[in-house]
This record gives structure tokens, sequence and C-alpha cells, in this order.
């Protein structure tokens, strides 16, 4: 009975918050023939159910349970690791905590031969150390993520393959709770929880005063991100994107010639189908919410595997001005992304009724804007009196998401002030990532020295712009 309330309720309440939104809101801006009061409880109703709902199921999570005599284990994993910066030291501890994980195969991709020597050179210890790992280090002439990664599926000959950054490190029992989802047949895709690795004093010291800051917001993004896709995943399945840092997937659905052809050829007219055909420009980023799309569009299942086993963390890279433009990719990557599964795609709306919601609530829900028409609306009610009470309310729901980094991390509390600024400057990044959805760039890392440097024989280890 429970189940099928539930059930219920995920069809329901999204359509009815949405449909309530649009006679409400859209009616009283539009033909001024709504009660002001009506048209304040819409954008409230719309704005805020999602963070209500999402606060309630976050607790209902349930990891999938890893068994004693496990269906898959390391052995039947390859874990593909493209990177540009073969030679870092983050690099190299990212493989060694793989490396403590004995997968049966590790796949370096980078670029030019000089990295690929250069690759072969950094790993060559622990290739010592760990000789029952199956190695390859592979290179491809041009830095571009999904034609790394292309390059080495052909190579997998194992069932589930794991997509990992070269700057996330796993904990020594990582790929055992990572490979429990997949003891249903029917999960194809598998994401983590992930968090901001804490610094060194030293590091902190480099960072001091404007990067310590943006790897404040940096961190707090993920525990938002950490946040969403919990619950999100919890209620019907879904989700806007499982993190590239790091993915379990299943190999044969990655080497379907239809879905491989389409990740290495990916074009933004494509990404939104008939709407903007003119777009041809190659899309570098969005791998991720790809192979989600994919996974979704098939009809599997995607699983979020939240637990301290799994968890992954990241060496801290929030600093200034790269986080600002990782943070306007993000933005155009939700707009491109959301669009196309619910336009371009469309099987969310009768598979994933809560993610409609979800993907139209996070496109339109601009802080700055909705924050500011509640308050005009209020007071232009007769219920003025509850001014304080709402803005109080606006404050309050910007860092309940939140709430396990602070307990972490409590000597951040002084920073919350600027983390609320930061949220409404965001609206901002977002509206410009809205006018320009159509750059499929990498913002945020220099690709372009990358392929200058990797593809120009030189003595000594060459020097990577970010």
């Amino acid at each position: 009975m429970l189940s099928w309330i539930f059930s219920l309720l995920r069809w329901l309440v999204p359509y009815l918050v949405l449909v309530g939104f649009a006679l409400t809101t859209f009616r009283y801006f539009l033909f001024g023939d709504v009660d002001v009061s009506y048209a304040f409880w819409g954008i409230f109703a719309f704005r805020y159910t999602r963070l209500l709902v999402h606060c309630i199921v976050y607790f209902c999570y349930r990891p999938a349970p890893v068994h004693h005599h496990p269906l898959y284990q390391a052995k039947d994993c390859t874990v593909v690791i493209p990177t540009v910066h073969p030679s870092a030291k983050d690099f190299i501890e990212c493989i060694a905590c793989i490396c403590r994980n004995e997968p049966r195969s590790i796949m370096v991709v980078t670029v030019g031969k000089e990295y690929e020597m250069l690759a072969e050179a950094s790993l060559a210890q622990l290739r010592h150390q760990y000789p029952q790992i199956n190695w390859r280090i592979l290179s491809t002439e041009e830095a571009n993520k999904r034609l790394q990664i292309g390059r080495a599926v052909g190579e997998i000959d194992t069932d589930i393959t794991f997509l990992v950054d070269a700057s996330v490190f796993w904990g020594p029992n990582f790929l055992t709770s990572a490979l429990a989802p997949f003891e249903d047949m029917g999960v194809y895709l598998v994401g983590t929880n992930k968090r901001v690795r804490v610094s060194t004093r030293d590091d902190l010291e480099r960072f001091l005063p404007v990067g310590f800051l943006f790897n404040f917001f940096g961190s707090t993004y993920l525990g938002r991100h950490n946040f969403e896709i919990r619950a999100t995943n919890t209620i019907d399945g879904g989700l806007f994107a499982v993190s590239s840092r790091t993915m379990g997937i299943r190999t044969a659905f990655l080497k379907d010639e239809q879905v491989l052809r389409g990740f290495l050829n990916e074009r933004v007219s494509r990404v939104l189908g008939p709407y903007f055909p003119w777009l041809s420009e190659p899309m570098l980023p969005d791998d991720d919410n790809y192979l989600t799309r994919q996974v979704v569009k098939k009809g599997h299942k995607v699983k979020i595997q939240y637990t301290e086993d799994a968890r992954v963390e990241i060496a801290a890279q929030f600093t200034f001005p790269r986080f600002l433009q990782q943070c306007l990719r993000w933005a155009r990557s939700t707009f491109r992304s959301n669009c196309a599964s619910l336009f371009t795609e469309r099987k969310v709306w009768y598979s994933q009724p809560w993610s409609v919601y979800f993907y139209l609530n996070g496109m339109v829900n601009f802080a700055l804007g909705c924050d500011g028409t509640l308050i005009y609306l209020l007071r232009k009610s007769d219920y003025t009196d509850w001014m304080l009470p709402l803005v109080l309310w606006i404050l309050v729901s910007k860092i309940v998401k939140l709430i396990p980094y602070f307990v972490r991390n409590s000597r951040d509390l002084v920073l919350i002030p600027a983390y609320i600024l930061f949220a409404y400057f965001h609206s901002l990044i977002k509206l410009w990532a809205l006018f320009t959805f159509y750059s499929a760039e990498w913002s945020g890392r220099n690709l372009a020295a990358v392929n200058a440097v990797a593809n120009q024989p030189a003595p000594g280890h060459p020097v990577v712009g970010n």
C-alpha cells in the first residue's frame, strides 16, 4: 500500500506543481486576472516543493547492499583514466588509489607520444608494484576527453568499466561498494558521492585568501550535487547526470555501436534535435550527460551508490578565475542536457515524472529573479506582515542542503554570508550561460596549449597550463 501511495504521489505532485505554477504565475504577469496571492503561492510552490520533498526523501535513500558472494568483483573491472597531466602529483596518487582496489586492467589515455612516454615514466614504479594488473598506456592526437575514452573502449575486455578523472581518489574498498548496484542486471550506470579533499595547511596558505574562498564555493557545489542526486534517484531513479569524475558503466553498453558513435560525434545540433540545426560545433564537455541520457533513453536503470566506501575525494582545484569558468560550463550543460531530455528524447515525461519537474525547475530557477519576485508579490499582497518570515525562509533554504558539509567543516560557517552572495551572483552566470548555451568549449582548461605541447617533441618534462 505504501509503495502504491508513493508511486501515485511521484506522478501527481510534480505535474500538479507545474500546472499550478503555469495557471497562476503566467496569468498574473501576462493578463493580470489572477489575485497576487495566487501568483505568490504558485512561484513559492514551484520553487520550494522540490526542496521540501528532497529533504524528506534524502533520508529514505538506501544504497545497494554488498553481498558476501558478489556477482562482480574487482577482477571484472577495467578503469579508464583520460588525462592531460600525466606527470602531475594528483594523477600519480589517483592511479595509486585505484591500484589498491586491484582492478583487472588500468588504461591511461593521454595526448601525443610525448605525453604517452611521460605517463610510462610516471607510472613505472606502480606498474612494478602491481604486476597483476593489466596496464595499457594509450594516446590520441587531440586533447579531447571523448576521443580519449573512445580510444580505450575497443581494448576493454571486462564486464564493467569505470571512467575516472585524473584528480580523484578512491578508498581501498571503493570497488567492493561501487559494484554492488550491478547485482541488479537492469542497472547499467552507477554514480557515487563526492567530496573535496580537505587541504593541508600549506595548500591553504597557497590558496588564501581568494583561492580558499572559491575552494569553499566548489566544495559546497559538490555538497548540493550530492544532495540532489541522492534525492532524485530515490524518487524515480532519475538524475541529471552521473558525474564523470567517477562512473561505472556496463562495457557492453559503452561498446554499443550507436551509443559510441553518438558519444564520439555529438554536436550541439544533435543534442537539441531539430530546434537548432545550424549549431554544428563538436561537443567537448557533457560526456557524462550524454551517457546518462542514453542509459535512460534505452530503458535501463541508473543507481547512485551513496556510501562511505563508494565516496570519491577530489583534489582542491577550485581557483579563481577557473571556478567561474567551470560554473559557466556546468550551467550551459544544464540548459543543453535538460532540454535534450525534455524536448528531444522526451522519455522522461512518462518514465521519470519527478525528474521532469526537477529539470524544468533547474532551468528557470534563478535565485535572484525568483526571490526578488516573491518579495515583490508579497509586498503587493495583503500579507506584508509575513515579509520577515519569508526572508528568513529564503536564507535558510539556501544552506539546508549543506548541513552535512558544515557539520564536517564548522570553521566555514563564517563564510555563509559569502556563500549566499555568490548564490545570487551565480544567477548572472546562469543567465549568461542561457544566452551562450551553444558554446561547446571546455571552459576552465586551455586544451589548445595541451595540444601544442603534446605534439611537439621536446626534452625534459613539458609544462602545461590549466
